[in-house]
């Protein structure tokens, strides 16, 4: 899935309206339809309060992957 449709169905599954939605991130509810139509994208400092209100990754919201790392914080791969 692409971005747009990821940010709409993690809306959808946490119950909230783009206008409850654009509420939380302080931005307008037409903001917020412009992600889920692609037509934009959020900052990153959006993007940031994004993952932390759906408790997901940033890697996860943008790409739909995990990176995973070592113990020494070395990037060893990608999982899907």
């Amino acid at each position: 899935m692409s971005f747009k449709d990821d940010i709409k169905t993690l809306r959808r599954q946490s119950n909230l309206t783009q206008e409850a939605l654009a509420q939380k991130l302080h931005v307008t509810r037409q903001t917020v339809s412009t992600w889920e139509t692609g037509k934009n994208m959020p900052s990153l400092e959006t993007l940031h309060a994004l993952s932390q209100l759906f408790n997901i990754s940033l890697e996860k919201l943008l790409f739909n992957e995990e990176i995973a790392m070592k113990k020494d914080n070395i990037v060893v791969g990608l999982l899907v």
